[in-house]
């Protein structure tokens, strides 16, 4: 039996969006969640992954290429089972840490502590593919009450992404002559 936390009454869950992109032959595939607070690494937020990982094989179109974004509540730098298992479910590659690594920050917070080992907002994305994906630009923002009041308890992760189409030139590809 688990013991509920002051989370348990807020709605948790994982929104899909795919998108057709001018230019692009593949649709975008775009998931939001988020999931159980706290700093533990419930037992609540290891099912919740085990779900959203169900949800994305029995929607994910092979082929196109993925942005998964939300407030997972997960902290990856601190080992948490949460963060391996959706890290191994998926094999994305975690866009703070593609930053931190290639110099795209631009946070006051843009270290391991604040990007990374303790952040709880996470955007992932799929790596290989036609499409190629690459973030540019991180940086984090609501940090200043609006009319007041605080718009979250943490900054959000806001990053913007380089999207190319790979050509069968660029993957060295080469063209199968025609038969007569």
């Amino acid at each position: 039996m688990h013991r509920l936390s002051w989370d348990c009454l807020s709605n948790k869950g994982v929104q899909m969006a795919r998108i057709s992109v001018p230019g692009m032959p593949l649709p975008l595939e775009i998931y939001n969640t988020h999931l159980q607070a706290g700093r533990e690494d419930t037992a609540v937020r290891v099912a919740q992954v085990k779900t959203l990982l169900e949800f994305f094989r029995a929607h994910h179109q092979p082929g196109n290429p993925v942005i998964f974004a939300g407030d997972f509540n997960f902290r990856p730098g601190l080992g948490q089972e949460s963060y391996r298992a959706f890290a191994k479910g998926t094999e994305f590659t975690h866009a703070g840490r593609f930053c931190l690594d290639n110099g795209c920050t631009k946070a006051v917070d843009d270290g391991w502590h604040g990007v990374w080992e303790r952040a709880v907002d996470h955007q992932f994305y799929s790596p290989t593919g036609l499409v190629k994906i690459v973030p540019v630009l991180l940086e984090r923002s609501y940090r200043q009450p609006v009319e007041g009041l605080k718009l979250s308890d943490h900054p959000s992760l806001d990053l913007k992404y380089r999207i190319t189409v790979e050509t069968a030139a660029d993957a060295g590809l080469k063209a199968k002559p025609l038969k007569n």
